[in-house]
């Protein structure tokens, strides 16, 4: 069993990986999701965060992408088998690809609905660790795999030891 986030550094010694992270949390038909506040906090708290939001489109993602590195790209939006929704329509799976390869990121958060597809594209054609949801997902659930992974994050050594303590069963 894991201990809460707030008390590993005291009782395990585990030492703080302040990850840098792009989050892309567009308003998508003029609106956020419902509470992504707390997600990109929580994302906030914990790591290194750039966070593009409101009114976010392929190029805001490019110019930032191009003068920085991150070493994960987290998305807060609506997704698809098409891609990922962005303020001004669907970002593709190829543009994900290019994006991922072009920072050398190894790992990206699809926390839309219905990615994985998606997922395996870029998992395979870019080479990064990619978490996804595999079918629909109701807005509270995201949030708090989100708020949960981005504590877990900070506090384990790989991805997949984070992914594991947040993820539900069949997840």
């Amino acid at each position: 069993m894991a201990l809460p986030v707030e008390l590993r550094p005291f009782f395990l010694g585990n030492a703080m990986h302040r990850r840098r992270i792009l989050v892309i949390a567009p308003d998508t038909d003029g609106v956020d999701l419902p509470k992504m506040t707390i997600e990109i906090g929580a994302i906030q708290r914990y790591h290194e965060a750039t966070v593009l939001r409101g009114t976010v489109r392929d190029q805001d993602i490019a110019a930032v992408v191009v003068e920085n590195e991150f070493e994960v790209l987290w998305f807060i939006t609506h997704g698809s088998s098409a891609g990922v929704l962005l303020s001004d329509g669907m970002l593709s799976t190829t543009a994900l690809i290019q994006y991922v390869r072009a920072d050398d990121t190894r790992l990206c958060v699809l926390n839309t609905c219905d990615s994985e597809e998606v997922a395996i594209q870029l998992a395979s054609q870019s080479g990064a660790d990619v978490i996804c949801s595999i079918g629909d997902v109701d807005n509270r659930d995201a949030i708090r795999l989100g708020q949960l992974l981005a504590g877990e994050l900070a506090y384990c050594e790989t991805y997949r030891e984070a992914y594991e303590l947040v993820a539900s069963d069949g997840g």
